[in-house]
């Protein structure tokens, strides 16, 4: 059974994350790229990628994945 890990977090914390990435963005000009096309194109690789590991995999499969599988999905979460 995967283990559950509970962090607390507060609206400011999360409001100081946005932030640091709204700037961190903004000091790369990033925003131009950012259109909603671009946006959904690069989420829907992204999914792409772990579709392909889940897609012929049972429920109780997907919930008991290889070493190697669950280190590649920590990997691209990244």
């Amino acid at each position: 059974m995967p283990t559950t890990i509970t962090v607390e977090t507060s609206a400011n914390d999360i409001k100081k994350l946005q932030d640091a990435l709204a700037e961190f963005a903004q000091q790369r000009n990033w925003d131009q790229f950012h259109t909603p096309k671009n946006l959904v194109m690069a989420l829907s690789g992204e999914v792409g990628e772990l579709i392909e590991i889940f897609q012929w995999l049972t429920p109780e499969q997907s919930q008991q994945l290889p070493p190697q599988k669950k280190t590649t999905c920590q990997r691209r979460d990244r």
